[in-house]
């Protein structure tokens, strides 16, 4: 037998939909004056900067700031001025990234038969490159929320991503409301990062609405994500330190914050005795030399042809707070490896002895949760979509309808 009284409800789903996409755009005014419009009108304008062919955009960019780009910068410089009074001072090392006269070529880190890095020279390690300094640190993004805060979620964004970062906080990101979660974006320095005028000033817009983005002192670049996801630890454990867990996740990404909330409640009181890392747990994959291939690794970093140790894969994971100070610890000790889940919850995890646990409602790359039912989508912790607005959207839509429908229309 079936749903029963399916149209009236049906009718019933429909009114309650309603009601809940009404709170949740709601819950997206944070200060007054900021509403969904505005935000709807900072993706519209970016839209316009944008052409049916695929080098259209990238043609636009210049190849070094302009003076108009260098007065935005300023202005960033500003924002952080007036909005950051007090910041906690970084301990971590000041990068030679940008400094070619690195002189440690002829030093060798430590080998070891047990050392899956020996042989690499000491002038790749992390700590060469990576400086821990932001441009606009947003401190105020866990203020009054340490005394319950359980969960900050940050999210790496190319500073172009209007349209996902738009996505996100009209979805699953409305539930920054509550005062147990913190969402934020982490952005590298547009400086840095060759941004035409137009963009930078709408992403200054962006930043001013809604003071949910953090901006690393780096270039956003996929090569740089391992850099990007170390900052963002540094930025959780020194800004949020009363978090009781950590998590990654990309703007691509459908996050079921409810049901992140639950697992941690069942899980917290063996994760204080031993601290772990949750996710979807890939095992025995090997490096990939082939010189087309977007995940290959070099002999340089990794001159051995032995597996990786178990890791969580990139798009979702979960992080006990009280390893992320060791993580960034021991990071910086090791060459700068460029994939970033195999480096940060595998090598480096692994260095720790910190167990990587797999989760099956982290579904990450095994299925889009576009494909799913409703049923489906509510007991799933995190699943990766193509990136589309249209798709968030869909799954979000699906997401609240099965809270209701699966709830109280259990078939028979």
């Amino acid at each position: 037998m079936g749903y029963p009284s399916v149209s009236f409800f049906g009718l019933v789903a429909s009114v309650v939909l309603l009601l809940q996409l009404a709170l949740h755009t709601q819950l997206l005014q944070r200060k007054p004056g900021s509403n969904a419009e505005l935000s709807t009108d900072i993706v519209n304008q970016y839209s316009d900067l944008e052409d049916t062919s695929p080098s259209s955009l990238t043609d636009t960019l210049s190849p070094a700031p302009s003076i108009a780009s260098i007065d935005l910068f300023t202005r960033f410089k500003r924002f952080v001025n007036e909005n950051e009074s007090t910041l906690p001072k970084t301990s971590t090392p000041q990068s030679t990234f940008y400094n070619n006269e690195i002189g440690l070529e002829n030093e060798i880190t430590n080998a070891s038969n047990n050392n899956p890095f020996s042989g690499v020279s000491s002038k790749y390690l992390v700590k060469n490159f990576y400086s821990g300094n932001f441009l606009l640190p947003n401190a105020q993004l866990c203020a009054g929320k340490h005394k319950n805060l359980k969960l900050v979620v940050l999210v790496p964004t190319a500073i172009g991503n209007f349209k996902q970062r738009d996505s996100v906080r009209k979805t699953w990101g409305s539930f920054s409301a509550r005062q147990d979660v913190v969402i934020g974006f982490m952005a590298g320095n547009p400086k840095l990062s060759h941004i035409n005028d137009s963009t930078l000033e709408l992403f200054h817009q962006e930043i001013d609405l809604f003071r949910d983005i953090i901006i690393a002192d780096l270039q956003d670049s996929y090569q740089n994500l391992t850099l990007k996801s170390l900052f963002m630890i540094e930025w959780a454990s020194t800004f949020c330190s009363s978090a009781r867990f950590f998590m990654k996740t990309d703007d691509d990404v459908f996050l079921n914050v409810p049901l992140v909330l639950k697992f941690i409640s069942e899980i917290e009181e063996d994760d204080s005795r031993q601290p772990k890392i949750y996710g979807n747990v890939f095992s025995g994959h090997y490096p990939q030399r082939d010189a087309w291939f977007k995940h290959k690794v070099s002999y340089k970093i990794y001159p051995h042809n032995m597996s990786y140790p178990n890791f969580t894969s990139g798009p979702s994971y979960l992080v006990s707070a009280k390893v992320l100070r060791p993580l960034l610890k021991n990071a910086v000790n090791l060459p700068l490896f460029n994939l970033e889940d195999v480096f940060l919850t595998g090598f480096v995890a692994s260095s720790l002895d910190i167990p990587r646990i797999n989760v099956t409602q982290f579904r990450n790359e095994r299925e889009n949760p576009f494909n799913m039912s409703a049923c489906k989508l509510i007991k799933t912790i995190a699943g990766m979509t193509d990136g589309s607005p249209t798709q968030i959207y869909y799954v979000w839509y699906n997401y609240l309808m099965g809270g209701f429908i699966c709830k109280y229309l259990k078939p028979r």
